[in-house]
């Protein structure tokens, strides 16, 4: 059965392997997740087992240390800091030649448009490309097939772009009924053509072709195993495992 619930983990609070609004996941080449806790300041590592292995990260105190994009090692080691924004730094992704593409949001009397910057990984700015809209605000991004799909703040649809920026096309409106979204959040690629997408306040992951077409989806409300309350990132595994993760 494709996307049969199997259990979930994790339980709010500040300990060990516990979460406080959870806001983005990843999977690593060697096979750990990491999730970003926005509530507790820190990343977290699990297996694939879902066992807690380690964590990094903590409140910090300075003015300037917002807006940042920094870099650790496996182990968690501070190494350096790519990037700095003004506005918030929001979704991260990784291309085929390995760049590093980053939600930047705008601010229009600074003159700050939104866009996505992305940076080889040695931290130079490759390129950058605007949103067609300066009211869009992009939150999250995924990378697949020479496509960037993006989804926005309060706005209830995905856009899509070349590789080199060009917007190619969108999908998705607001609404309950099925390829219609309450609440776009995190996007991953899913098998060689197809995407899954986080539809918040529907309580469900949606899946499309990467053109658009509406597949399927899964989840419904609740706290069961199965069920979803605020699904905000999803990633996939190199064995075709879903992660879903609920900001609460």
């Amino acid at each position: 059965e494709l996307f049969k619930p199997v259990k979930t983990f994790g339980e709010k609070g500040s300990g060990r392997g516990q979460l406080n609004a959870p806001c983005s996941i990843a999977v690593s080449d060697n096979g750990e997740i990491a999730i970003a806790e926005w509530g507790n300041h820190r990343i977290q590592i699990f297996s694939l087992e879902e066992n807690y292995l380690r964590k990094f990260g903590r409140e910090g105190t300075r003015q300037d240390g917002k807006g940042r994009i920094q870099e650790f090692n496996l182990k968690g080691t501070y190494v350096r800091t790519i990037y700095r924004h003004d506005r918030g730094l929001l979704g991260i992704c990784v291309n085929d030649d390995k760049n590093i593409a980053v939600c930047c949001w705008g601010k229009q009397e600074l003159g700050i448009k939104p866009s996505i910057k992305v940076f080889s990984k040695q931290g130079h700015l490759v390129h950058e490309f605007d949103m067609p809209d300066n009211n869009e605000q992009p939150e999250c991004i995924t990378y697949g097939n020479g496509k960037y799909f993006v989804s926005y703040y309060d706005i209830n649809y995905v856009r899509v772009f070349d590789v080199n920026g060009v917007f190619l096309y969108k999908f998705g409106e607001e609404r309950e009924r099925d390829g219609q979204f309450n609440g776009v959040r995190g996007l991953a690629v899913y098998g060689p053509d197809m995407i899954l997408v986080c539809d918040s306040y529907n309580h469900r992951v949606q899946l499309f072709t990467q053109e658009g077409q509406f597949i399927r989806s899964f989840g419904s409300y609740g706290s069961g195993v199965g069920q979803m309350d605020s699904p905000i990132d999803v990633v996939v595994t190199a064995d075709g495992r879903v992660f879903v993760v609920e900001f609460w």
